[in-house]
């Protein structure tokens, strides 16, 4: 039987019973190259406050994974570089021509930097 664990705490904390502790089930991490389910934090577009594209960057920005994963996720994330984390979807380095031909139609509404900028993540924060 496969279980999935969706909670850092329980992870972290619970799984400390008897089977464990002889050797009847395993608690494993699947390999890299399986694809990453991700927790996040999403943003109600329906309220106005988030409607406005340079808030929700500031607070992306502002927002310390490093901190947070150590301090309330038990260190266990990774933080995801692309919403399509470990498959051949997963946004990377430039827009490429066949991402450009579909893309450069829609520029007037498009982000700033969309077309000339490499997808990255917002850059990690310090130390509280």
């Amino acid at each position: 039987t496969f279980r999935s664990e969706a909670s850092s705490k329980i992870w972290a904390t619970a799984y400390d019973f008897p089977a464990i502790e002889k050797g009847w089930a395993v608690k494993d991490t699947p390999p890299d190259g399986t694809l990453a389910s991700g927790q996040s934090f999403l943003f109600n577009l329906r309220r106005e406050r988030f409607q406005d594209i340079r808030v929700r960057k500031a607070i992306g920005m502002m927002f310390n994974f490093e901190w947070s994963n150590k301090t309330l996720f038990y260190g266990i994330y990774a933080r995801m570089q692309s919403f399509w984390e470990n498959s051949y979807l997963k946004a990377s380095g430039m827009p490429q021509a066949g991402e450009l031909a579909f893309l450069t139609p829609l520029a007037d509404i498009l982000p700033q930097g969309v077309l000339d900028s490499p997808a990255v993540t917002p850059p990690i924060s310090s130390e509280r």
